[in-house]
């Protein structure tokens, strides 16, 4: 049985794979080089998060520029029958709030110009337990000012060192 979630017939619309890892030890930060977004456009980013960590956080930063306070986040979020919203002034396109696996899928494009923008969709709380539904959060991510250059990198970072177990997956397209 082919146990990929995301497989080609579930997410049609992916694009040409340029980057795909698999940690094989922990990890804080995965960069990716060699991007060109004012050529490709947009970017299909999909992380399968595994960790034994609780109330981390995944920031996505562009051309390694990692002050938090440059980037704006809005998140709406379904558990259960419970739903809310947060804003952060973080690059947050995910959360681990739990030891489970966390599925992230993050759209990345520029809005105007060269700011930076991202919309993720996260699943959380799997595999479900008894007692512990999946829950399922959007969040909309951008730099607060345009990039001063086309974005070449990015930086997926968690707030937690090595919070990025054994077997976290990643993968990037281009569209």
């Amino acid at each position: 049985m082919n146990r990929d979630i995301f497989s080609k017939s579930l997410n049609p619309d992916r694009g040409n794979l340029i980057f795909e890892t698999e940690l094989t030890s922990a990890a804080t930060t995965i960069t990716i080089n060699g991007l060109d977004l004012d050529i490709h456009k947009s970017y299909r980013l999909e992380l399968e998060l595994k960790s034994t960590g609780t109330g981390v956080s995944i920031e996505l930063f562009a051309n390694n520029l990692t002050t938090l306070t440059d980037y704006r986040s809005q998140n709406i979020e379904g558990v259960g029958a419970t739903a809310g919203a947060n804003e952060y002034n973080t690059a947050r396109i995910a959360a681990i709030v739990s030891s489970l696996h966390v599925l992230c899928i993050a759209d990345i494009t520029y809005a105007t110009g060269r700011n930076y923008a991202v919309l993720a969709k996260e699943g959380r709380n799997f595999p479900p337990s008894s007692g512990s539904a999946p829950s399922v959060t959007t969040y909309a991510m951008g730099k607060t000012a345009e990039l001063a250059a086309n974005l070449t990198r990015l930086d997926i970072v968690s707030s937690a060192a090595l919070a990025m177990g054994i077997g976290t997956k990643v993968r990037l397209y281009k569209n």
